[in-house]
């Protein structure tokens, strides 16, 4: 098959996938096949010493473990057997991965932070974050358009149905000046500069990769330990219905109302009231 790696991994995925995953493979293949000095008939020992590098240059476990999986999908597009196994891996990846979540505490202070000192666009994006949980390929794909009448429509990510959310007046001034000042359009990448940024000037320092899904887990524990139901939290947080669920699957709640209920016990909404 003629092309770099690059080309065969994308070629490989098709459609099948969001654009900015096909991406990440790609440029994964790109940087594996550099190493390995080669764009084709990679071996076992490739993808160890590939393994052995990324551990001695210090990444962490979800960073390796991820690794994996797209040193397999490598392989697989240009027709190289994958021998290597989960046991190759160390064994700190054997059991649960650690993935951070930010206390209630936390996530305020970011919230205080940023009405204090942060910039319009990080104001909107924080804002949407703790309000909806947003994922951040949710995240990047805001645009103007997005938002009318008070209301935004969410271009969900995992394969989920698009939402459209109510905007609470505590956050409708925020949206309102980053609209203003064109304060959108950035990409994964620049939304995870802009994270890093955020908790590194606001102090807030913890152990693993914190991200915008660490607010996302954040919401999510405390809309269950504000004891709502389930397929409200479900449907708030837009998690696409299982076929094998088919209470679930068959459900389908008012998404206005399913937002009033969440807004009411919300613990991030009523941080952004400019009174407070």
């Amino acid at each position: 098959m003629a092309g770099s790696v690059a080309e065969r991994v994308r070629a490989s995925m098709g459609r099948r996938r969001e654009a900015s995953t096909i991406s990440s493979y790609a440029s994964f293949a790109n940087r594996f096949a550099k190493f390995a000095h080669k764009q084709e008939g990679f071996t076992e020992d490739d993808a160890l010493r590939y393994i052995d590098f990324l551990i001695d240059e210090g990444y962490s476990d979800s960073s390796i473990k991820w690794t994996y999986h797209a040193l397999k999908r490598t392989y697989r597009a240009v027709g190289s057997p994958f021998t290597v196994t989960l046991e190759d891996l160390p064994l700190g990846l054997h059991g649960p991965q650690h993935r951070p979540v930010l206390s209630k505490d936390e996530v305020g202070g970011l919230i205080a932070f940023t009405k204090a000192c942060g910039s319009k666009a990080v104001r909107l994006y924080l804002a949407m974050s703790t309000v909806y949980g947003l994922r951040r390929i949710e995240l990047s794909r805001l645009r103007p358009e997005s938002f009318s009448d008070g209301k935004v429509m969410i271009a969900t990510a995992k394969h989920g149905d698009e939402r459209l959310h109510l905007v609470p007046e505590e956050i409708q001034p925020i949206v309102r000046e980053a609209l203003q000042a064109e304060a959108l359009g950035y990409s994964t990448s620049g939304l995870t500069v802009m994270f890093r940024e955020l908790c590194r000037s606001a102090g807030l320092v913890k152990n693993g990769s914190l991200g915008w899904h660490s607010i996302r887990r954040s919401l999510d524990t405390c809309l269950i330990d504000a004891n709502l139901p389930y397929y409200t939290i479900k449907s708030f947080l837009r998690w696409k219905a299982s076929p094998t669920d088919m209470a679930g699957h068959y459900y389908r709640p008012d998404p206005a109302a399913v937002d009033r209920e969440v807004f009411a016990v919300h613990p991030f909404v009523p941080e952004w009231d400019r009174k407070r």
